[in-house]
């Protein structure tokens, strides 16, 4: 079992560090996501393996980043994106995900205050 994971997709790309233990989120991400904490450009997560994309929605706004195959073999899918440009960190926002048909999977409300402003 994998106790660290080397990467996860940052904006769709795997480049960041991750330390996080996949095999314990494998069960809890089969009907919701888990977050990443971010504090910086983009919002990050692992989502169950029938996740093809994730919205993320604020107010009438909302950005999108696809779910790719997680490169560990753990069968989730993980994903990242960039904040929109008004995007607020201390407001509660909406996680969506969606399989390749566009049906949504799985909502998720992320609580106010969650996405933490950057630190100077």
């Amino acid at each position: 079992m994998l106790e660290k994971c080397p990467a996860v997709v940052t904006a769709g790309h795997l480049c960041a560090t991750l330390s996080l233990p996949l095999w314990s989120l494998r069960e809890s991400t089969l009907k919701s996501p888990a977050l990443i904490p971010a504090s910086g450009p983009n919002w990050s997560g692992v989502a169950a393996k029938e996740t093809v994309l994730v919205e993320l929605k604020q107010g009438g706004k909302a950005v999108f980043a696809p779910a790719l195959d997680d490169p560990w073999g753990e069968q989730v899918k993980v994903f990242s994106g960039a904040f929109a440009k008004n995007f607020d960190r201390d407001k509660a926002a909406t996680l969506i995900g969606r399989d390749a048909q566009g049906t949504e999977l799985w909502r998720h409300v992320v609580p106010k205050g969650y996405f933490q402003a950057p630190a100077n």
